[in-house]
């Protein structure tokens, strides 16, 4: 179902809403400059006013009319949409005119702007504080819509409903009153109060303003959601009637049609796409849902006829492949199959990469074995396997081939090519069944294709296929032994009673049957299964008597020992697996007695004796089909006994014996025979790892997937593999492997976590912007599951940090802890966000104080557990906001508490240092050098920035003593002993200055220079410059 897309505020030219006044000509050059402006601004010659107020407040910038200039300027740049330099000027404007009249007209605009902007944190705050401050502006009634915008657009959307609902009451008459009743119902309905949304829909729909048709729209795609498409569709047709000129008319027609189609009424569906088609620029999409429409009506012919049209004149239309895609599929429904051919032929031709080629392509194939052109079928099989390999379609190919593998079957001159042909085929015989025009072929096909079933192990399908064959065995008894082959599989699907009675028919039927023997085993096995001691009893002593020799009766063994196994009474079945073994001399019965009694072993937890029988199923059958799987569970009992260097051995042997000689396809791991092969390499590799063998196991997943290059889990093992070399510390290789994870499995739902591990390991080696580029791609994927995404979302938040973009910090903190309120980051965020406050240059005295309320509360409660590395940083922040606040005498105690509680944290120093600033402060500059000589001390200060500027603060109290040799030493330890830019070229200024005080004029010349060659960007420069050139001149002078 489309869906309309507009915004849902309307812009305007933005006028100022003050009297004009006018300036008498010819007063002087400035007023005259400002009328121009002014005049320009009136003709809406918005670029030339905004040179011309610029020009004016640059070169008459204390005129009384500047500030009507400003404003004038900000609001020229909004109507260019200029709108982040328009807020620059206006912001520019309320702070420095606070007393103007116009200042609430200026703060709406700013909130516009930001609004404008998507900045919707900021426009929200600026809307809030305008309405506070100017209820009653005549901008309100237009601000309250756009607030109730920005919160629905925050996810806030009570706070919206109640927004839009003050605006509606306040100002039933305002020119965005419609927006805000629209607004109204979206806010309704994010919160799933949908009667009521509907209701405010309504209320809009009836009547005749801006928003009424996009209401109505809004009421149709509701009842489409609530699947009430008959009355979806009445709702769109009466806007298209209603509404004809509005641009939602055509959207209306084409939604009436889809509602109408998804009722079920395509006739009628048909009708609205036909009127939708009369727009040109909507002909191609509603003549194709016109096309679907006649097709579902059945209409075949009409609907073929209308997509040959379409695709002649839609050739290059992003539809262009479907419509001959559909325009195949309707003329093979009317019976036309060569031109079906040809079309589908065409899709592939021309869009050889589309979506539908590979289908197109198929069902070429598919007529052209209905055609029994079997040439032309089987190159076009073979192009598609060489074309689309990796097709969808793969199995339903199989199905193509096996179709005419049987058509092959049914002409081979020899048995052996037959039988091969009906192997090919045997996954998708249906289809033979259901093209054969002879019921004896279909009766021997469903026996065969059962039969297959069965010896692959697929005994529903069997029992599904036998089903009609059954029904009509009278008048087939050439096929009675069917009746076995049924009642076998209804062993399989352990349905015992069904199988008792097909083979009482067999018996009534075919009392000397060729399948007697096998027909008394399953009696046999199908009375045991019952309970029925007897019955079981009295067919194997007929089956002993009637076939001694007969591989029956060790069948019939075979099978009770089975049957004791399934139902887990295992003495019994291990008598009977001995039984068995002791009468089987040779060949697959005493291969499946090892094979039984070693499971039953097994599940005895006797893992030693059972790892010895399969490892005689190794010996002796070394060759057969299920001596990967002995070898695999010989490995396995190993391990499960606790010899796990043995079975890493076990495993490792057995997967490099039986691994194939080429890389196997996908799939091949999950069956014969390689499935336990598989099953070897992962274990071998998995064992090697839970012993700590990392290169050992390292080296097996690699071989693992030499062999086995695309497993259905492939992710799974790369990731895996890459975890325990992450978990190694192995850091490239494991960044290698997750690479490779999303190069060969890009959409495996452990994609988002192999990319979180790529940009972490980008952001450990400095790669910051990727790093950051990568976290903020995985929080907009919806790919990334809610714990990727928190991770990321901390990972930006802690790049934020480390980059010291504090605005980020904040904003980015504030939502993971909105978004994510019982994180076991929560407590990290929290730091973060007053970390960002504290970072801000200038904070009111109120938000310190908040803050510092905040920051108390959370040390005084219970600290989390563990205790994280960062939590001590709080005193720190603490003693900074104490320091800003004044508040002195406050740092040693918060000094105190800190080393009470954690005596060996690392952030004890940097308390110290603000303390040190404290006294600084008071003139206690011996306290404040103890201070921070205290700091210098501290082993995890050595070398760090806070230690520079420690030191650098110790030259600062001696030069406020004026102690001018002391402090020149101070500042030169800065400059000597850290490696800190700024801190350097700090420390150089000041310690020249201390020359100039000790009348040291050629010192002073060899500092500053000393100073500007080595840190010629530094923020301090140019007064070094300028004392340079002063020094020099005192220097030269006599």
């Amino acid at each position: 179902m489309r869906r309309a897309v507009r915004h849902w505020l309307s812009s305007a030219v933005v006028l100022l809403v003050v009297a004009w006044v006018a300036v008498p000509a010819g007063a002087d050059q400035a007023l005259d400059d400002y009328n121009l402006g002014l005049q320009l601004f009136k003709q809406g010659r918005w670029a030339q006013a905004t040179d011309t107020f610029r020009k004016f407040l640059r070169d008459h910038g204390e005129h009384p009319r500047a500030p009507l200039a400003k404003l004038h300027l900000g609001l020229a740049l909004l109507n260019q949409s200029e709108f982040k330099s328009a807020r620059d000027v206006l912001r520019r404007f309320v702070k420095e005119h606070p007393e103007d009249p116009n200042v609430a007209q200026a703060r709406f605009r700013v909130a516009e702007c930001s609004y404008l902007l998507n900045e919707l944190p900021a426009a929200k705050t600026e809307f809030e504080a305008y309405l506070k401050d100017h209820p009653d502006d005549p901008f309100a009634a237009r601000a309250l819509p756009y607030l109730g915008d920005v919160q629905l657009r925050l996810n806030d959307a009570a706070a919206a409903e109640q927004t839009f609902a003050k605006a509606v009451e306040r100002f039933p008459e305002g020119p965005l009153v419609d927006d805000a009743r629209f607004g109204w119902a979206k806010a309704l309905e994010a919160q799933n109060q949908h009667e009521a949304a509907l209701a405010r829909y309504r209320e809009l729909a009836e009547g005749t303003g801006p928003r009424a048709a996009e209401a109505q729209l809004q009421i149709g795609l509701r009842q489409v959601e609530q699947q009430e498409y008959a009355q979806a569709a009445t709702t769109f047709r009466e806007l298209a009637q209603r509404f004809p000129q509005s641009p939602l008319a055509v959207e209306a027609r084409l939604n009436a049609g889809y509602a109408l189609y998804r009722a079920g009424r395509f006739a009628e569906a048909a009708r609205e796409f036909a009127q939708a088609e009369a727009v040109p620029a909507h002909a191609v999409t509603a003549g194709y849902w016109r096309g679907r429409s006649l097709k579902e009506a059945g209409d075949y012919a009409r609907a073929a006829d209308l997509f040959k049209s379409l695709a002649a004149k839609a050739a290059q239309h992003p539809l262009a492949e479907t419509i001959l895609y559909q325009q195949g599929t309707c003329e093979r429904l009317a019976g036309r199959g060569t031109a079906a051919r040809k079309s589908f032929l065409e899709v592939v031709a021309r869009f050889p990469r589309g979506d539908l080629a590979d289908d197109a392509l198929h069902c070429a194939a598919e007529l052209a074995i209905e055609a029994g052109d079997l040439a032309a079928a089987e190159k076009l099989l073979m192009q598609f396997a060489q074309d689309y390999p990796e097709s969808g379609l793969r199995m339903y190919q199989e199905l193509l081939k096996g179709r005419l593998a049987l058509v092959r079957a049914s002409k081979a001159g020899d048995a052996a090519a037959a039988e091969a042909d009906y192997a090919l085929a045997a996954a998708h015989c249906e289809q033979v069944l259901n093209h054969s025009t002879r019921p004896q072929t279909r009766a021997q096909a469903r026996y065969y294709l059962a039969l297959t079933r069965q010896m692959q192990g697929q005994h529903p399908q069997a029992l599904e296929t036998l089903a009609p064959l059954i029904a009509e065995l009278e008048s087939l008894p050439e096929l009675v032994d069917a009746l076995v082959l049924q009642a076998d599989s209804w062993l399989h699907v352990d349905q015992p009673e069904s199988a008792v009675t097909a083979l009482e028919r067999y018996f009534t039927l075919a009392p000397k049957g060729r399948q007697l023997g096998r027909a008394l085993s399953l009696g046999v096995q199908a009375h045991a299964k019952l309970g029925q001691t007897s019955a079981a009893q009295t067919m194997l002593e007929r089956l002993a008597r009637e076939f001694p020799k007969s591989p029956a009766h060790l069948n019939a063994l075979l099978h009770l020992a089975e049957a004791a196994d399934a139902r887990q009474d295992w003495p019994a079945a291990e008598r009977l697996y001995r039984q068995l073994l002791g009468l089987a001399e040779d060949g697959e019965h005493k291969l499946f007695a090892l094979r039984g009694l070693g499971f039953v072993l097994h599940r005895q937890k006797q893992f030693a004796a059972a790892s010895e029988l399969f490892a005689e199923i190794g010996r002796t059958f070394g060759a057969h089909r299920l001596a990967a799987e002995a070898a695999y569970y010989h490995a396995e009992c190993l391990r499960e006994g606790g010899q796990l260097a043995e079975a890493a051995a076990a495993f490792a042997a057995a997967f490099e014996r039986r691994a194939p000689m080429t890389p196997a396809a996908t799939g091949e791991e999950q069956r014969p025979p390689f499935v336990f092969v598989y099953r070897a390499g992962l274990q071998a590799a998995r064992t090697w790892r839970r012993l700590g063998k990392v290169p050992e196991a390292h080296q097996a997943y690699a071989a693992l997937l030499e062999k086995f290059p695309r497993p259905e889990q492939l992710d799974r093992v790369l990731d895996e593999w890459a975890m325990l070399n992450y978990e190694a510390e192995r850091f490239s290789e494991a960044d290698a492997l997750f690479r490779r994870l999303l190069t060969e499995t890009p959409h495996s739902e452990l994609a988002d976590n192999a990319r979180l591990n790529l940009a972490e390991s980008d952001m450990l080696a400095g790669k910051l912007d990727e790093a950051r580029a990568e976290f903020e791609a995985l929080l907009a994927s919806d790919q990334s599951d809610a714990e990727v995404r928190e991770r990321s979302q901390f990972q930006l938040v802690v790049l934020s940090l480390e980059q010291r973009r504090w605005s980020e910090v904040r904003e980015r903190a504030e939502r993971f802890l909105k978004e994510y309120p019982d994180s076991a980051d929560r407590n990290y965020m929290q730091y973060c966000r007053w970390e960002a406050r504290l970072a801000e240059p200038q904070s009111p005295p109120q938000d310190l104080e908040a803050l510092r309320k905040e920051l108390q509360a959370r040390i005084e409660g219970e600290a989390p557990s563990p205790v994280p590395s960062w939590w001590p940083r709080l005193w720190v922040l603490l003693a900074e906001v104490q320091f800003r606040l004044k508040d002195y005498d406050a740092l040693p105690q918060t000094l105190a508490d800190l080393k009470q509680r954690f005596p060996q944290a690392p952030q004890v120093y940097q308390v110290e240092e603000v303390l040190g600033r404290g006294f600084k402060q008071q003139a206690r500059f011996d306290e404040a050098r103890q201070a921070f000589e205290r700091v210098l001390a501290h082993p995890a200060a050595f070398r760090t920035e806070t230690a520079a500027k420690a030191q650098f603060l110790i030259g600062e109290t001696y030069l406020l003593e004026e102690k001018w040799s002391d402090a020149f030493l101070a500042y030169q330890k800065v400059y000597v002993s850290y490696k800190f830019p700024e801190w350097q070229a700090e420390a150089l200024l000041q310690a020249g200055k201390c020359d100039e005080q000790l009348g040291q004029w050629a010192d002073a010349v060899k500092t500053y220079t000393q100073m500007l060659e080595e840190f010629p960007q530094s923020s301090r420069a140019a007064e070094a410059r300028k004392r340079l050139d002063s020094a020099r001149k005192r220097a030269a002078a006599p």
